[in-house]
């Protein structure tokens, strides 16, 4: 009978024991941590004459979180889109010029003049890059480049800059349309510019839209 009572005493201790293990080790919290959120940054770019030239946020479609902030540039002729770390350095009537910081710019300017043809404006163009640069060559030309739905004449080029001793490659494109000459111009070092045009200059060509001339 002695040693009965002894090997229930044990079980029953050891039942406890282990309850208690148990219960120890269901009474730790784990503490996850909180979900960073980022909050884009917001870049007031404000052209600086014309009361026709507006810079306003791009609505992102609900249910979406935008990850830079969308602006669009607009004036009477055309608009254009464009995110950090791009904004309106120079903002006139029907013209526009993003800058991006690191030496690389987008610009577009619409003018009334069109007593010269596409072809003839982007040789003109390019004799003042040839002043401007030394090795200078032009490396693709296409004579029908869609943007905005209708067909820009193109050409890359590649040079050294007289000035800084740097080396840029950049795209002049031209077209006269609706009794109107466009031009869109961007450029870049040449060795940020594969990327910039992917993630940049691309972007913002596509977005680009004509208006009806007032």
């Amino acid at each position: 009978m002695k040693i009965k009572h002894i090997y229930l005493y044990f079980s029953t201790l050891a039942l406890g024991v282990f309850l208690a293990v148990l219960m120890t080790g269901c009474s730790g919290t784990t503490t996850l941590p909180a979900p960073s959120q980022e909050t884009p940054s917001a870049t007031n770019a404000t052209p600086t004459t014309a009361s026709a030239m507006t810079a306003t946020p791009t609505t992102a479609p609900a249910g979406t979180t935008p990850t830079t902030n969308i602006q669009t540039y607009t004036c009477d002729l055309f608009q254009v889109s464009y995110s950090d770390p791009w904004e309106v350095s120079i903002g006139r009537s029907n013209q526009v010029q993003l800058g991006g910081g690191n030496k690389k710019n987008f610009d577009i300017i619409a003018q009334s003049d069109t007593s010269k043809t596409a072809e003839q404006e982007l040789a003109a163009i390019l004799l003042v890059l040839n002043d401007e640069n030394t090795h200078f060559q032009t490396i693709d030309v296409q004579p029908a480049m869609t943007i905005g739905g209708q067909s820009w004449r193109q050409v890359t080029w590649t040079g050294k800059n007289k000035s800084s001793g740097l080396d840029f490659k950049g795209r002049e494109a031209v077209i006269n349309y609706n009794g109107h000459q466009y031009r869109m111009s961007y450029s870049s070092l040449t060795s940020d510019f594969s990327q910039e045009d992917t993630h940049s200059f691309q972007v913002m060509q596509q977005s680009f839209a004509f208006k009806t001339a007032a």
